[in-house]
């Protein structure tokens, strides 16, 4: 591996385990370790979905962690407050109501895509695929959570044309 990529590795290794940091030590009086916990949280699922090349935002995480929207709108500002995430307002993708998109910053975000390429359960990334530059490219998250359909609308159902 070059020395330049190791560095660069490194440094967005270290500005992951100070945003850790940050995080758990720049509480206020009233936060909880549970807060800190939950922002860690909310933290390492926004760099996921970023590397992911996911578009986040609170409603995605609301998906995505079982939470409410409003459950997760104060870490989210409070992670913006430290200066973790960015958000920005921006048209919906299906209508022309407005959003916040959520990000992060684009160190940590690559970081996390060659941890999830590399990761050896390959939960995110599929072995199949590739994309250019030899790097597996994951399917969206959207994609790899398909219902199927229950047994029981099957049992019982017949199709008439007239009657």
């Amino acid at each position: 591996m070059d020395t330049a990529v190791k560095k660069t590795d490194a440094r967005a290794r270290d500005g992951l385990l100070s945003a850790f940091d940050l995080i758990l030590k720049g509480r206020g009086r009233s936060d909880t370790p549970g807060k800190s916990l939950k922002c860690i949280g909310l933290f390492t699922v926004i760099l996921r979905l970023r590397a992911l090349d996911e578009i986040v935002t609170r409603q995605t995480l609301a998906r995505e962690t079982g939470l409410t929207e409003n459950a997760i709108a104060p870490h989210v500002r409070y992670l913006e407050s430290l200066g973790l995430v960015k958000m920005t307002l921006a048209r919906a993708r299906n209508s022309i109501a407005r959003e916040f998109h959520i990000n992060a910053e684009e160190a940590l975000i690559e970081y996390t895509r060659k941890a999830v390429v590399r990761s050896p359960s390959r939960s995110y990334a599929p072995h199949g695929e590739r994309s250019e530059g030899g790097k597996a490219k994951a399917p969206p998250i959207s994609s790899t959570r398909v219902k199927e359909a229950s047994p029981r609308l099957k049992i019982g159902y017949k199709h008439s044309v007239n009657r």
